[in-house]
C-alpha cells in the first residue's frame, strides 16, 4: 500500500471518530423532535464506517412522511438543536463546550442537505441543496480516494 494511500486512511477513520458523536446528536436532536410531536419513529440507524462517512438516519412512518409540516419540522430538528445549545451555553459551562465541539463539526450541526431539501419541498421551492456541505467537499478535495463509491 502506498504511504499517500495509507495517510488518506488514517485520516478519514480519524474523521469518522472525531464526527461520530456529532452524527449521534444529530440524529437524536431528530428523535427528540419526533418525540416531541407526539409520534414515534420506525427506526435508527447509525453507521460507523473506517473507510466511507459515518451514516445516519431516523425512519418514519409512512403517514408522518406525508404530512409536510410534521416532516420539515423533524428535518429542522439539528436547528433547533444548535440553537438550544448555544443558549445553554450562556449559562453552562458543559454546553459551552458541546457548543464548541458542534462548531468544529459544523456539517453534523446544521440539518443535513437532504433535510433541507424536505422544508424545500414542503414549501413547494423548485430550489434544492447540493449533496454534500463544504467540509465534505474539502475531503474530496484533498483526499480524492476517501470516498468509495457503493
Amino acid at each position: 500500500m502506498k504511504r499517500n494511500n495509507r495517510i488518506r486512511i488514517v485520516v478519514g477513520v480519524v474523521a469518522n471518530i472525531i464526527w461520530l458523536p456529532a452524527l449521534i446528536i444529530h440524529e437524536i436532536s431528530h428523535l427528540i423532535v419526533i418525540l416531541l410531536l407526539f409520534r414515534l419513529p420506525k427506526g435508527l440507524i447509525l453507521k460507523f464506517r473506517l473507510k466511507q462517512p459515518n451514516y445516519g438516519e431516523i425512519l418514519l412512518y409512512e403517514k408522518d412522511a406525508n404530512n409536510k409540516l410534521v416532516y420539515s419540522l423533524i428535518a429542522l430538528g439539528p436547528l433547533f438543536e444548535l440553537v438550544a445549545v448555544i443558549i445553554a451555553a450562556q449559562f453552562s459551562s458543559f454546553f459551552y463546550y458541546i457548543m464548541i465541539y458542534q462548531l468544529l463539526t459544523i456539517n453534523y450541526s446544521f440539518p443535513s442537505t437532504h433535510d433541507l431539501n424536505i422544508v424545500l419541498r414542503s414549501l413547494n421551492s423548485c430550489r434544492r441543496f447540493s449533496d454534500s456541505f463544504f467540509t465534505d467537499k474539502i475531503l474530496k478535495h484533498l483526499f480524492p480516494n476517501y470516498y468509495i463509491e457503493e
